[in-house]
């Protein structure tokens, strides 16, 4: 049988050993979370893949329809699409958003798409010019 002292001891005990634990699970938590989906060149990629453990994607590799992910394995995943599922703006890859918002001219444009699209916003006067206007390139 425990006395008051024995038992007032193991509370602390317990308490300290949760807070090792938390903190392990936490810095686990921080230390996969530092790592990238995606880097700029297959060398890179390749060697974080296999220090990390997970798959990245090869930035200069990815297209419109296309991304190419280096293993942990050594291996390359070839990943394509039938049309287009990203678009470059700003220099970064964003997905294809077709919502339309509204743009400074009063028309109307998709968010993110893979050509220049806009459309007229409607109103008195609008049938006077295009109703849509679509670019490519």
């Amino acid at each position: 049988m425990l006395n008051a002292r024995g038992r007032g001891l193991a509370l602390p005990v317990f308490s300290a050993a949760l807070v090792f634990a938390g903190t392990l699970i936490g810095s686990v938590a921080t230390a996969s979370a530092a790592v990238p989906d995606e880097v700029r060149d297959a060398a890179s990629a390749e060697k974080l893949a296999k220090q990390s453990g997970k798959s990245i994607v090869i930035g200069a590799e990815t297209t419109e329809t296309s991304q190419v992910k280096a293993n942990p394995d050594g291996t390359r995943t070839l990943v394509t699409h039938t049309h287009p599922v990203r678009v470059q703006r700003n220099n970064t890859w964003t997905d294809v958003d077709l919502n339309l918002a509204p743009q400074a001219d009063g028309s109307l444009a998709p968010k993110a798409a893979p050509v220049t699209m806009s459309f007229t916003a409607g109103g008195p006067g609008s049938a006077k010019g295009p109703v849509a206007r679509l670019v490519k390139g």
